[in-house]
């Protein structure tokens, strides 16, 4: 069944289909009540799998209807392919190497104002239910909230039960604090819902509702899907098939209790004086592109989002093809609630009208020696890793297999130019920068070498067009090689980690040819190390040029911005981290 067909059905049902819905949210028009927000964040969803979105399986019956009585967004993103990022992102509307929670051991910056913060300034009852230890108060996540519920992770969470609370658990215990409020305030209430994420084990009736014949070895466990992270490891077609079944089979469950808090809020009257939020922190991989899984890729399996926005004591049903981003949703909020909106934010209220030009989206992720980024604009999407810029046209490519660069495509070379000025433009200069020129016409050099801080590497990007081998088990140490001229930025916390450099031009040691900030020095051999805590001041500044005749290494570092918080974690909460395969 194809989308539009879908909602003809579902807004036959009672919805009104408005003309162009998106201009009903210009101006707040609220009176002087103002509504309670519910904010929905339903981990790991990928929005072709809804009903809304033009899915065939029976999946969201709840968020649909609930999309027939708001906005549905066709083009929503996240910032981040995996959770930690991802949901600092939306409560503090900041780019991941922005607020700085890229890594396990690394929170947001604290001094970024929070959405609860800002909302209780605004005279707001503020509550979560969390259910995933990324979500939790352990990243300072509970700041601004007056009930904050992450349900023991982290105290005397039983981590050896294998799972994260179901959204049973989770809904019961916010509609248990709705029923209890005492004071008349509006509220803002947060939920989090874990249970889509692997391991995809729903309780019956869910699980076996999309494949009741399967008969195999695939139970939806983080053992048999990790089978099939490696692009070269395919599994067998069935399997695949059940495996999706299963992750249905959560999201249905999923939609049967959030049925049941849209009940709840029906029932205690407030429904109608309530602005509801749905989306996910990102999606998920079955194969898509040889993956499964999620974090470290960025095609639209794993980026586009579902977004729902309903607005109070409106039935609108509208479908807005706007490009929008998670970082919207703060001042979104905000701005329902009256509240000021703090200095700084990266997104834009959707209560406003539509900016006539595209606009630029952002994704970015660095984790277990892996990074990358990706910035969306229009129909255009610059993806760049290890491997390169690759470049798609979603409109012309929605599965995104033709990369256009590759291709050769006609303008194919300025258009990604201009997403990558957007990704240099909009990462920080802040940080080391290790640059290689290389103008001889002959046959290019090649540049290589280790790189090996004290710290934790929170950003790493190649230089626009430069193709950069790299290698690394972690984010605290990486090896890179290169043909010909290039270069990339690392930031480092705490900036002032000292770093170990060992640099190579053609397999060769030449400290000769490696200058190290605004003077030019040269180290006394190609393995080197600068702590800028003990360099004097400037002397790791930007050189004078990053041009040579010969082939060159240039190294210096810019100031750094604020940093994100490092935090401990017990080998409770590690090891309860890697049962879900992650610190691994």
């Amino acid at each position: 069944m194809d989308r539009m067909t879908h909602w003809k059905r579902v807004l036959s049902a009672g919805g009104v289909l408005v003309p162009f819905a998106i201009l009903a949210f210009v101006s707040c028009g609220l009176g002087k009540s103002r509504p309670n927000l519910v904010l929905i964040v339903v981990d790991t969803l990928r929005a072709d799998h809804l009903g809304c979105y033009g899915y065939s399986r029976n999946t969201s019956p709840a968020i649909d209807r609930l999309a027939a009585e708001g906005t549905l967004f066709e083009s929503a993103f996240t910032t981040a392919p995996w959770t930690l990022p991802a949901f600092a992102s939306i409560l503090t509307s900041r780019l991941p190497w922005e607020h700085g929670a890229v890594n396990d051991y690394l929170a947001p910056r604290a001094d970024l104002p929070g959405l609860a913060e800002v909302l209780r300034g605004a005279g707001y009852e503020t509550a979560a239910f969390v259910s995933h230890i990324y979500t939790s108060h352990i990243y300072g996540f509970d700041v601004g909230f007056d009930r904050f519920e992450d349900f023991r992770i982290g105290k005397d969470y039983a981590f050896d039960q294998g799972r994260e609370p179901r959204a049973e658990e989770v809904v019961r215990e916010a509609i248990r604090w709705l029923a209890e409020r005492k004071n008349k305030k509006p509220f803002f209430l947060l939920v989090h819902l874990f249970d889509p994420h692997w391991t995809y084990g729903a309780p019956e009736p869910f699980r076996a509702r999309f494949d009741p014949d399967y008969s195999g070895s695939a139970d939806g466990s983080y053992r048999t899907i990790a089978r099939f992270f490696s692009p070269d490891s395919i599994p067998p077609r069935r399997d695949l098939e059940h495996i999706i079944a299963l992750y249905d089979g959560e999201i249905l469950y999923t939609d049967a209790w959030l049925d049941t808090l849209f009940r709840a809020l029906d029932r205690a009257g407030t429904w109608e004086r309530t602005a509801v939020i749905l989306t996910a922190d990102h999606g998920e991989e079955f194969r898509d592109h040889r993956s499964m899984g999620h974090s470290f890729t960025f095609f639209d399996e794993v980026l586009r989002v579902p977004l729902v926005v309903r607005r109070p004591s409106e039935r609108v049903g509208d479908v807005s093809d706007e490009p929008v981003s998670l970082l919207d949703l703060f001042p979104t909020l905000a701005e329902w609630a009256g509240a000021e909106i703090p200095p700084g934010l990266r997104g834009r209220s959707l209560l406003r009208t539509p900016e006539a030009e595209p606009r630029f989206l952002e994704a970015g992720t660095i984790r277990e020696g892996r990074y990358g980024r990706a910035v969306i604009r229009g129909t255009k999407k610059l993806i760049r890793g290890a491997g390169g810029d690759r470049l798609f046209d979603r409109a012309s490519d929605p599965r995104e297999t033709n990369d256009l660069l590759r291709e050769g495509s006609p303008h194919a070379v300025s258009e990604a130019e201009a997403l990558a000025a957007r990704m240099e433009e909009d990462g920080a200069v802040e940080g080391w920068h290790v640059v290689w020129s290389d103008r001889m016409e002959k046959t290019a050099a090649t540049f290589s070498g280790t790189i090996d801080p004290d710290g934790i590497i929170v950003e790493l990007l190649p230089k626009a067009g430069c193709r950069v081998d790299l290698e690394a088990k972690d984010n605290g140490s990486f090896r890179f090689a290169a043909p010909g001229s290039g270069g990339l930025r690392f930031r480092v916390v705490p900036p002032s980690s000292a770093v170990r450099f060992r640099l190579f031009i053609d397999g060769e040691e030449r400290p000769d040819r490696i200058r190290v900030g605004r003077e030019g020095f040269h180290p006394p051999a190609a393995s080197f190390g600068l702590d800028p805590a003990a360099s004097p001041e400037g002397a790791l500044r930007t050189p004078e040029t990053t041009r040579s005749e010969e082939p060159f290494f240039f190294v210096w570092k810019e100031l750094d911005p604020p940093s994100p918080r490092l935090i401990t974690l017990s080998p409770e909460e590690e090891e309860r981290l890697r049962s879900l395969g992650y610190l691994e």
